[in-house]
């Protein structure tokens, strides 16, 4: 998916959630959660969230949609989520799995176990494909429809 629908859908999850956690500080959590959302692709020297060196090392190690595109590194700010009671390293588990589950739907897909296994989960939608727009679309939408309830 690209860098636009990673971050409308980080927002609606993050829309979702505000409304159902008990939350100090919800514009915090989401912003984090947003930014998230984006952090799987740190594997890729083309990403906009790329950083070139470290980017460019973490592609030659581990490949683009390999380990950063499994639920293992996600599970460390779960980890620390639980370790020190906070909910911003949840916002951050959040957003990472976001970016995961609608990269899932791409033909590309992702091995949500990799290394332990190659499985990989995929859909129908090419990354921007007339599919992608529509679901962005579709997104927007949502996150409009969630926003104006909200005021």
């Amino acid at each position: 998916m690209l860098f636009r629908t990673h971050i409308v859908f980080g927002m609606l999850i993050s829309a979702f959630l505000i409304k159902y956690l008990n939350l100090e500080h919800p514009l915090i959590f989401s912003t984090i959660l947003v930014i998230s959302s984006l952090l799987p692709d740190i594997d890729s020297s083309k990403s906009k969230i790329s950083i070139p060196i470290i980017s460019r090392l973490i592609e030659n190690i581990f490949g683009h949609r390999r380990f950063f595109h499994s639920i293992f590194p996600s599970l460390i700010f779960l980890l620390l989520s639980i370790v020190f009671s906070s909910l911003y390293p949840l916002a951050i588990f959040l957003g990472y799995l976001a970016h995961l589950l609608i990269d899932a739907l791409t033909k590309e897909g992702i091995m949500p176990l990799f290394p332990i296994t190659k499985i990989k989960i995929n859909g129908f939608i090419r990354t921007n494909s007339f599919m992608e727009n529509i679901l962005f679309l579709i997104l927007i939408i949502l996150n409009l429809l969630i926003f104006f309830k909200y005021l």
